[in-house]
């Protein structure tokens, strides 16, 4: 029985030093399976407000983050681009664990690509890091790239 990987997604995030080697996996696995590939990074949406007079605020803050989300659409497109031009990149909101889990359902992905600096207890609970999370509730199989890994791939 052969393995059929048709859609693979990369999760990123552009400030993290992982991107990189995470976009390299996956244009090597894309072009190996002939997959298509998605290249997903998420952005935390603004809470909700309580009072009238935090809506008028808010306002002015939604205007601001619907600017820093076309703009980070840009980057990753721009980033993209340079390595696998066919990908399609995408900006979504929401807990980074749930919403990469949750948009590699809906598109119905055969592999995830996700990175992980391998951080301690104390630092995970501190930073609250995302992909032990996500691969407990990733709907199909999870490809981790370690920061070992990506000093190995370059």
């Amino acid at each position: 029985m052969a393995i059929s990987i048709k859609t693979i997604i990369a999760a990123v995030d552009l400030a993290d030093d992982l991107s990189s080697a995470i976009l390299k996996t996956a244009a090597e696995l894309s072009e190996l399976f002939h997959a298509r590939l998605h290249v997903v990074d998420v952005i935390t949406p603004i809470k909700g407000f309580e009072t009238l007079h935090a809506m008028d605020a808010t306002m002015h803050n939604v205007e601001a983050h619907q600017k820093a989300e076309a703009e980070r659409l840009e980057q990753l497109t721009s980033l993209v681009s340079k390595v696998m031009p066919l990908a399609k990149p995408i900006v979504v909101q929401g807990n980074p664990g749930e919403a990469v889990a949750d948009y590699a359902k809906k598109n119905d992905a055969d592999l995830l690509i996700i990175g992980s600096h391998q951080k301690g207890w104390w630092e995970t609970l501190a930073s609250g890091a995302a992909s032990p999370e996500l691969v407990r509730d990733a709907p199909c199989a999870v490809y981790v790239v370690t920061k070992e890994a990506a000093r190995k791939i370059g």
